[in-house]
């Protein structure tokens, strides 16, 4: 275990936040010390101030757009505890990343203890995860509402979820329609009534727009009005 641990190092893993009023005032780095590429590195973040929640502050990179890492908060971990966690999608050889705490909203502490942040990795693999592609599906009625979303499945190739969205639609629009129906009253009521599947994968080029295909398969089916 401790051949391991050593293999990635946080410094500091003890973060002390000088600021009284917190807004974005530390930073830790996280550093690969082996000679081969390491994934899905597992970090453990706890706060040490009476006042302070986990969900008071965010990690951040210098760039907004990075996306080579992301937060998870757990409403009970395996301490029961609220925990978040950090977890790296992959370090490269010697490679070193520097996070930046970012507090939520500022906070005036009468008693001025200094707030004190606590990282420790928890796990790595060496081995690349396998590409996964997760199909949700969100109800048009229901647009904004979260509670009516349901997860179709996961899938091994973007093919195979683009075509289970696919599926979703044509079974909509095909059961809709009916000879000499108009494209826009079909239309509309797919997306009015109908079901918008989509894709979740960290494959970025896989992507399917459930409103753009219905809207061709509307067309192709009025066409033969």
């Amino acid at each position: 275990m401790g051949e391991r641990n050593r293999s990635v190092t946080i410094s500091p893993m003890t973060v002390v936040l000088e600021e009284r009023n917190w807004h974005a005032s530390a930073s830790f780095k996280v550093q690969n010390n082996t000679e081969e590429i390491l994934y899905q590195i597992w970090i453990r973040l706890s706060i040490e101030h009476p006042h302070i929640r986990i969900q008071d502050f965010t990690v951040e990179t210098l760039s907004p757009t990075d996306e080579s890492f992301k937060e998870i908060v757990l409403d009970k971990d395996q301490e029961r505890k609220k925990a978040k966690y950090l977890v790296i999608k992959r370090l490269s050889p010697g490679e070193t990343r520097q996070f930046i705490i970012t507090k939520n909203t500022p906070y005036i502490d009468s008693s001025r203890r200094q707030p004190k942040l606590h990282a420790a990795i928890l796990s790595f693999d060496k081995e690349a995860p396998s590409k996964k592609y997760e199909v949700y599906v969100d109800d048009n009625f229901h647009f904004t509402d979260e509670s009516e979303r349901y997860k179709l499945g996961d899938f091994d190739t973007c093919e195979e979820a683009v075509a289970a969205c696919m599926k979703i639609v044509d079974e909509f629009v095909e059961g809709k329609y009916k000879k000499g129906m108009s494209f826009k009253k079909l239309y509309e009521g797919y997306t009015g009534f109908g079901e918008d599947p989509f894709i979740i994968s960290d494959d970025k080029k896989c992507s399917f727009s459930a409103w753009e295909y219905a809207k061709k398969r509307c067309a192709e089916l009025c066409a033969n009005s």
